[in-house]
């Protein structure tokens, strides 16, 4: 009786969750934790299920190298951390992988269906919100706060005013690197969507045309190379001359920009500048996170410590002109925060679900399901968490990895109805 309650609440909760990726951080904690929650009541009640337990027993390389991060982030504070320092903080910045398995056991568990209508219906709530991000940039204003502080003025007035669209989310940064990452799908159900569909094929379309363009007016670089990049590694691996047109589709809008948007241009043409003011003062935040990484080269400081002593660093090298905050880089971030342990568990994470994502790629290429897209965008979306953080530490934002653990519990689900199921409709 319990088992199917559970089977019918948790979809609801998982539609409710992915709708929150796009527009509300209370509610992706709100219903990610809710369905992880529900799925471990529904595990207990059937405990005894041989479905569950062949469930229970699927284990990738992804869930141990996930697992070890996790340790490194219970072990590091105990061993390294230096006082002050808040334990069970540290520990719940780890939770992401808790909610990673949980929510492929949710998806295991039970059957999302129609999977295609719920795209549909994430796909049209990212029109809503890129539209909304768009009116930002023209206007400067922000209708979900009392004043338009939250929305930073570029200084642009000529050809019209230019401004740093921020979406639902509290910052343009935020906003940039999570519609980037989601960029990918969208995309991908346009270059891939089933013949006959036309409606999906027209909406993956203007969905990922709309959401471009909100990640370009945020005037975030990360952001802009994470979804270039991401979309550039979908067409790539999926036809050549798709490939070569998306590339001239690109230049195209980005010369437009350049030519005509100067808040663009100054963006755009500072993005490999070494000597900008915030290109300098990132290889200067690298720097002392590297240094923290070699006082505590196999733990790391503690997950997000770095930017607790991060100035301590600064006076130990000499530096006065350094900045607070995270590294803002992935791989320094981690490399300073967890060692190289942690930093190898999560790279190791990352590469395993990306040869899954390939693998279900060949073999399912020729065929015409919303599994197919959906496989070839979460490897864009791989790409896109990568390319964009080079220079921002996008991985630390819950908004992108509440959005990136939904997008590899998916991934991992399809590989098992696949691979496991053969007999599992593919509609």
């Amino acid at each position: 009786m319990v088992s199917k309650m559970l089977k019918k609440i948790i979809p609801y909760t998982l539609v409710l969750y992915a709708v929150s990726l796009l527009t509300s951080m209370a509610g992706m904690e709100v219903f990610g934790w809710l369905t992880f929650l529900l799925t471990c009541v529904l595990l207990y009640s059937e405990r005894q299920n041989p479905e569950t337990s062949k469930v229970l027993h699927f284990f990738t390389p992804a869930d141990a190298a996930a697992l070890v991060f996790l340790a490194v982030v219970l072990l590091a504070p105990l061993v390294n951390t230096p006082e002050p320092y808040n334990y069970w903080d540290i520990i719940g910045r780890g939770r992401w992988v808790l909610l990673f398995i949980g929510l492929r056991y949710a998806l295991l568990l039970t059957k999302v269906e129609p999977t295609e209508k719920i795209i549909r219906v994430v796909f049209y709530f990212a029109c809503g919100v890129s539209v909304y991000a768009l009116f930002q940039h023209f206007t400067g204003i922000d209708l979900l706060h009392e004043t338009n502080i939250r929305i930073e003025f570029t200084g642009q007035t000529k050809p019209f005013p230019a401004h740093r669209s921020i979406g639902m989310f509290n910052s343009s940064m935020t906003f940039a690197n999570s519609f980037a990452v989601f960029l990918s799908l969208p995309f991908a159900f346009f270059i891939l969507a089933k013949k006959s569909d036309k409606k999906m094929r027209r909406l993956a379309s203007l969905t990922a045309t709309l959401a471009g363009l909100a990640v370009f007016s945020t005037f975030t670089r990360s952001g802009w190379l994470g979804g270039v990049f991401g979309i550039l590694a979908c067409a790539f691996i999926y036809n050549r001359k798709v490939f070569l047109g998306t590339v001239l589709a690109i230049s195209f809008v980005v010369g437009l920009g350049v030519t005509f948007n100067p808040a663009i241009q100054t963006r755009f043409l500072t993005l490999f500048n070494p000597s900008y003011g915030s290109n300098s003062e990132r290889v200067t935040m690298w720097k002392a996170n590297y240094a923290i990484f070699k006082d505590y080269p196999l733990l790391g400081i503690g997950y997000w410590e770095n930017e607790r002593v991060v100035t301590d660093y600064y006076k130990k090298l000499g530096i006065t002109d350094g900045f607070g905050g995270h590294a803002h880089n992935n791989f320094f971030q981690f490399l300073s925060g967890t060692g190289l342990v942690g930093t190898l568990a999560f790279y190791l994470f990352c590469i395993s679900l990306f040869i899954y994502s390939w693998r279900l790629w060949q073999l399912l290429r020729l065929e015409e399901s919303w599994q197919r897209p959906f496989v070839l965008g979460s490897m864009g979306a791989q790409v896109a968490l990568h390319f964009g953080g080079i220079g921002e530490c996008t991985f630390k934002d819950a908004e992108i990895n509440h959005q990136l653990m939904l997008i590899f519990a998916m991934t991992l689900a399809i590989y098992y109805w696949r691979i496991y199921r053969p007999s599992y409709d593919r509609t």
